[in-house]
C-alpha cells in the first residue's frame, strides 16, 4: 500500500506555490511570481529554520536566476520554451546536507548508460519498439481521458504501482480534487476479463498560464509492462494538448527507469539535466531527469 504518513503539503503565498516536508525533504517552488518574491524569501527561509530541510529545489524564469544565484542557488536543470514557447524555466537548488548532492555510484551508472544509448539510437526511430496503438493479435489499444466513474480503479493502480509518493495518487479525493483542476488523467482500458480495469494511466498536469505541461504520474500494470503503453499514452495526450495550443511539454523521470527515460526519449525529448536526491518515491530519494519537448503543429483529428 502506498505511504501517505509523509505526504509533503502545499501552501500559496501571493500567487506562488510552494510545496515541502519531511517526505522528500525539501521545499519545491511549484509556481513563481515576480511580485511575491520578498514574501516568498521570508517564508522560505521561515521554513528552512523551522524544519531544516536537506534541499531546496526551485522553478524559476531563466530572468530570476541571478537574485537567487546570489544567494547560493545553483543550476541544475533547464526546460527552454517553458513559458508561451518562449522564455526557458531554470531549476535552481541549494543543497543543506552534504550526502544529499552527491549522486550514488548506481545512479552515475544509469546516468552513463543513458548518454550511451541516447547517442547510440535516433529519437522518434527505436530499435523495433516504437510505440503502436495496436497490441497482441486482435487486440487495439484505446486511449481516453479518464472519467469521474474511473476514479477508484485509477486509485487502486496507482496503489498497486508505488510504494510511496510525494502527491497522494493513490487517494480517490486527490484525484477527484485534481481531476476538477488542471490535471487531466489518461488511461487505456485493460482487455475484457483482465483482473482490473485499467492496464496504464498518465496525467497531464497543466499550466495555462506559462502554456506548458508536466507529462506525468505514468503508471502500467505489471501485467502489461512491455508493451509499450507509456508511449501510446504520451502520443495520445500530446495530440490533445496541442489542440488546447499548449507549447512546451515536459517531464521529471525517474533516473532508476531507464525504460521511462526511453519513451521520453524517442518521442523526441531533450534531456533537460539531472535533479540529484530529489524525489521520495518508491520507498526512497530518487535522482529525477529532465526531459522537455516543444511543441509542434496540432495533427489532424485527436481525442
Amino acid at each position: 500500500m502506498m505511504d501517505c504518513q509523509e505526504q509533503d503539503r502545499q501552501e500559496r503565498v501571493g500567487r506562488s506555490l510552494l510545496h515541502h516536508g519531511r517526505g522528500s525533504d525539501r521545499i519545491y517552488l511549484m509556481e513563481y511570481h515576480r511580485a511575491d518574491r520578498d514574501r516568498l524569501w521570508q517564508r522560505i527561509q521561515e521554513l528552512q529554520e523551522q524544519q531544516n530541510y536537506g534541499k531546496h529545489f526551485f522553478l524559476l524564469p531563466q530572468g530570476e536566476a541571478p537574485f537567487f544565484l546570489a544567494r547560493g542557488y545553483r543550476l541544475e536543470a533547464m526546460i527552454p520554451g517553458y513559458f508561451q514557447g518562449e522564455e526557458a524555466a531554470i531549476i535552481l537548488v541549494r543543497y543543506f546536507s552534504p550526502s544529499r548532492e552527491i549522486l550514488s555510484r548506481e545512479d552515475r551508472e544509469l546516468l552513463e548508460a543513458c548518454a550511451a544509448w541516447s547517442i547510440g539510437e535516433q529519437p522518434g526511430a527505436p530499435q523495433g519498439s516504437e510505440p503502436s496503438r495496436r497490441g497482441a493479435p486482435g487486440t487495439a489499444w484505446q486511449v481516453r481521458r479518464a472519467l469521474p466513474g474511473d476514479i477508484p480503479a485509477l486509485a487502486g493502480l496507482y496503489e498497486r504501482t508505488f510504494a510511496s509518493y510525494p502527491f497522494p495518487i493513490g487517494s480517490p479525493e486527490y484525484l477527484a480534487k485534481t481531476m476538477g483542476s488542471d490535471v487531466d488523467y489518461y488511461l487505456i482500458p485493460a482487455p475484457e476479463g483482465f483482473a482490473h480495469p485499467i492496464a496504464a494511466a498518465a496525467s497531464a498536469e497543466k499550466h495555462p498560464v506559462p502554456k506548458s505541461v508536466e507529462m506525468t504520474d505514468f503508471a502500467v500494470d505489471p501485467a502489461f509492462r512491455g508493451a509499450g503503453l507509456a508511449g501510446i499514452l504520451l502520443s495520445a495526450m500530446e495530440e490533445a494538448l496541442l489542440r488546447q495550443e499548449y507549447r512546451c511539454f515536459y517531464t521529471i523521470a525517474r533516473l532508476s527507469q531507464p525504460a521511462m527515460n526511453r519513451t521520453f526519449f524517442r518521442a523526441r525529448y531533450r534531456y533537460g539535466g539531472t535533479l540529484i536526491r530529489n524525489t521520495q518515491i518508491g520507498g526512497d530519494l530518487e535522482s529525477m531527469n529532465v526531459w522537455y519537448k516543444p511543441a509542434g503543429k496540432p495533427p489532424p483529428g485527436s481525442l
